[in-house]
Order: structure tokens, then C-alpha cells, then sequence
């Protein structure tokens, strides 16, 4: 594995946004090119939004395209804070496959886990992409402290995915919903605007894991040009 990092930063978020779609877009056709499909990971939340967008009007085979969800809260699809459907109402209209890995929600997040486990186990891999989005505090894939923390990070290679429980929960997550399924051991791609504190604290503990570090945010007003 190499621990490749880069770095970079665009002037805005528009700019931003167009320069990934344009670097996924590139991975997908390569992807169909090389062997007839692709298959990529992308995050929820709204800072993205902007990226699919773009992505969504790019001149693709889109049929050929499988997108499963970076992590995912183990919610009921159609749930506002389902990621999958998130992402299932941008890309789904462009004729891609748009692959659920919570079915249903389910009180024990073990098994959700497992299963959702079990669920990518046909999938190619490694993924073509996995985009992941960073938090200030330099959290990604729903990898928080917690009771299954060393688990997440230090798992079998072999396992897709894990489901855990963040303790504390994030400020974003209401109690109800506080079980998440995260995903590890791929290459790692950060494409939202998160601090430089972020990237100073994060990639020491995700790059082993990685074959390329690439992370993307808008220029802050206060860096230097």
C-alpha cells in the first residue's frame, strides 16, 4: 500500500465541485472501458450535493454504473437521513444502479452490519471510487470513537462492511438513529471542504489502509495564495 497524500484547493465550492465530477467521470469511463462496469462509493450528507449534480449530466454509460452508499445510518429507505436514497434520487433517473446496503432498519446494528457485509460480497473489489467526506474533526466513513472503534479500523481485509455504535454521538445524529453502518479498508479519496486541522489528524490513522490519498477543498479565505 502506498501512503500517497495530495493536496488541493480551488477558490470555490462550484469550482470544486466541477473539477471532481470531472475526475469520478474519468474513473468511470476507464472503469467501463477496462472491463464493462464500474463500481463506486459515494458519501450522504449535502456538501456533495453539488458534485452528483454535475456528475449526473455527464455523458455516461449510466447503466453500466453500480453506486452503494460510503456509510450508511440504519434507517428506513426513504428516510430523510438515508443516504441511499439520497443519492438514489440523483442517479437513478440517469438509468445507474443504486444498491441499498440497510434493506430495512433493524434495532441490532451487529447484524445490520453483517448483512450489509454479506450484500457487497458479489460486488467487484477493490471499488473503482470511494469518495469520502471529511468532518472538521477529521472523522470519515462514520469511523467514531467509540465501543467498535479498533474494530472499524483493524478489521479483516476481507470484511466490506461493519456496523457501529459512535459513543458520544455526533451532533448531526438524533438519539433514535444513533446505529451507522461504516465502511473501511479501501483507497480513500476526501472531495469536501474540511480544516487543515482535519487533515493533519486523519490521515495518520486512515492512509495505511489506502492506496492513494487525494483530499479536495475550497480555498479558505484565509490561506495564503
Amino acid at each position: 500500500m502506498s501512503d500517497e497524500i495530495e493536496w488541493w484547493e480551488y477558490d470555490d465550492a462550484q469550482e470544486m465541485a466541477e473539477a471532481v465530477a470531472g475526475d469520478v467521470q474519468f474513473i468511470i469511463e476507464s472503469a467501463i472501458e477496462a472491463r464493462g462496469a464500474a463500481v463506486i462509493a459515494l458519501p450522504g450528507g449535502k456538501t456533495p450535493v453539488p458534485i452528483y449534480q454535475k456528475l449526473a449530466g455527464a455523458k455516461l454509460d449510466w447503466k453500466r454504473v453500480t453506486i452503494i452508499p460510503g456509510d450508511e445510518r440504519i434507517v428506513p429507505l426513504g428516510d430523510p437521513l438515508s443516504n441511499v436514497t439520497m443519492i438514489g434520487k440523483i442517479f437513478i433517473p440517469k438509468g445507474a444502479r443504486v444498491m441499498p446496503i440497510v434493506p430495512q432498519a433493524t434495532e441490532d446494528y451487529k447484524a445490520a452490519g453483517r448483512s450489509a457485509d454479506a450484500l457487497m460480497q458479489d460486488l467487484h473489489w477493490p471499488l473503482d471510487l470511494c469518495l469520502l467526506g471529511v468532518g472538521g474533526d477529521g472523522h470519515t466513513a462514520s469511523i467514531f470513537p467509540g465501543p467498535d472503534y479498533d474494530e472499524a479500523l483493524n478489521g479483516p481485509r476481507e470484511r466490506r462492511a461493519l456496523g457501529v455504535m459512535p459513543d458520544p454521538l455526533p451532533p448531526e445524529a438524533p438519539l433514535r438513529r444513533r446505529k451507522l453502518i461504516c465502511r473501511c479498508r479501501w483507497w480513500f479519496a476526501s472531495k469536501v471542504p474540511t480544516s487543515r486541522r482535519a487533515r493533519k489528524s486523519s490521515p495518520t490513522r486512515v492512509s495505511p489502509l489506502c492506496r492513494r490519498t487525494t483530499w479536495v477543498t475550497p480555498r479558505r479565505r484565509s490561506s495564503p495564495r
